[in-house]
Order: structure tokens, then sequence, then C-alpha cells
């Protein structure tokens, strides 16, 4: 899943909507020059069915020569968190 800063602004609006205690905890940083990628687990209880999930993410972020964000991608393991949708 890739999604561009300004996406991941929406996110975050739709989560506080839909999903209570939502959480993202990084647990390993590594760097290489103009290149931090971060490794973590997102948790979250899915409000409409009541199910909780925990599910591992890396965000790869590129700065520019002025340390803005020039890239962002986010990777989740969107299976894990694709179950806590169906009320079964």
């Amino acid at each position: 899943m890739i999604k561009t800063i300004e996406t991941k602004q929406n996110n975050v609006k739709l989560t506080v909507t839909e999903w209570e205690a939502y959480s993202a905890k990084d647990d390993i940083y590594t760097f290489n020059e103009n290149i931090v990628i971060v490794y973590g687990k997102y948790s979250g209880t899915y409000k409409l069915t009541g199910k909780s999930f925990i599910a591992d993410f890396c965000h790869l972020y590129e700065f520019d020569e002025n340390d803005k964000v020039k890239k962002f991608i986010q990777i989740v393991d969107s299976a894990t968190v694709n179950k806590v949708f169906n009320s079964n």
C-alpha cells in the first residue's frame, strides 16, 4: 500500500471516527543518507464490529536537500487489518 503524506493525513481523520484506541508504535529505525525506514505495529479496535487488531507496518521516508519529505511509502499488513471489518 503506497500512500502520499496527504493521503496519510486523511487516513488519520478517518481513524479518529471509525477506530477506538488506534495507535502506531515504532519499534525499529534505520537510515542511510537521505532515507529513513521505520518498522512498527499499528493497533486498534474497529467500532462497527468491536474487533481489534495488531498489524506490522513499515514506513519509508526520503528527504530532499532541504530536509523536507520528498517521498513517503507506507506498507501495512492489510490482511490482518481487513479481518476486523467482517462482523462474522
